[in-house]
């Protein structure tokens, strides 16, 4: 996430994978190697809302192009 969002710091971007992973959006794995390592994924209900982001970004691209 941090090479996609590299203007986000570290604390905000905890704290919206935890709010995420409280929603139930996300799903926190800790892998217990090396140095501690965390890996979240998307959880059923975070993948069931990919289709309303899609149709939010067709329609953005309908409406708001150029704006």
């Amino acid at each position: 996430l941090p090479r996609v969002l590299p203007n986000i710091s570290k604390g905000k971007l905890t704290k919206q994978l935890k709010e995420l992973e409280e929603d139930n959006m996300v799903h926190r794995e800790v892998y217990k190697e090396g140095p501690p390592k965390v890996g979240y994924s998307l959880a059923p209900l975070g993948q069931s809302f990919i289709p309303i982001l899609q149709s939010m970004g067709e329609w953005s691209k309908k409406n708001l192009s150029g704006k």
